[in-house]
């Protein structure tokens, strides 16, 4: 599994699936190589490395959408299960940025 971002200054949502399929992933991305995760443990994807390319870009401002993009590699090696906040049976999903600002001089 890999998770990162959508490789564009401001992430415009799909609509379909040619649209999802069509969006390039940041070079810096997540790779979960764990073979099956268990059930009911939280983990955590630490996307820091992607999250801080797209805010690189020379197009960035605040404002702009972030897409944050999980694909399956296709093997046979477990399904990873990612619960939305409608699926009350599991944690709730929870994403964290900490903003490093730069100290001034």
């Amino acid at each position: 599994m890999k998770v990162g971002c959508d490789a564009r200054a401001n992430s415009i949502p799909p609509i379909t699936y040619s649209d999802l399929n069509g969006i390039t992933m940041t070079s810096a991305y997540y790779q979960d190589d764990v073979a099956q995760w268990a059930p009911g443990i939280t983990y955590t994807i630490d996307i820091t490395s992607s999250v801080q390319e797209v805010i690189n870009y020379g197009g960035w401002i605040k404002t702009n959408t972030l897409g944050v993009i999980i694909l399956g590699d296709s093997s046979t090696s477990g399904y990873r299960y990612i619960a939305s906040l409608e699926y009350f049976s599991y944690p709730q999903p929870v994403l964290t940025i900490i903003a490093i600002m730069p100290v001034p001089y």
